[in-house]
């Protein structure tokens, strides 16, 4: 992941936000609390939600690229509209130790 010039939202609270149309590269959202989140029609590369709460986050139309999502609470989280690409390879998202992964749609 690069590790500078990076944006931290580390432990922030976000819940019910509207993060769309928005390129997000690089970031950290280690522990936040991400639940109820818009990211429709957002590019994320490179970004890590380790440990953090993503009940019922929307993913429509966005595209996701190297992200990381281990040990994240992925509660009635849908990723099934987000943008298929071409070239998109297993790797890009990396889910491990997730909470709730069976109550979230791919």
């Amino acid at each position: 992941f690069p590790s500078h010039d990076s944006t931290h939202f580390d432990n922030a609270n976000l819940s019910d936000a509207f993060i769309c149309d928005s390129d997000i590269q690089g970031a950290t959202f280690f522990d936040a609390i991400l639940n109820n989140v818009d990211f429709s029609n957002t590019k994320l590369d490179y970004v890590d939600f380790t440990n953090s709460s993503m009940r019922c986050v929307t993913w429509r139309d966005s595209t996701i690229i190297r992200c990381i999502f281990v040990n994240a609470d992925l509660h009635s989280t849908d990723f099934s509209q987000r943008l298929l690409r071409k070239d998109e390879q297993e790797e890009d998202i990396i889910i491990y130790d997730a909470k709730n992964i069976r109550f979230a749609r791919f």
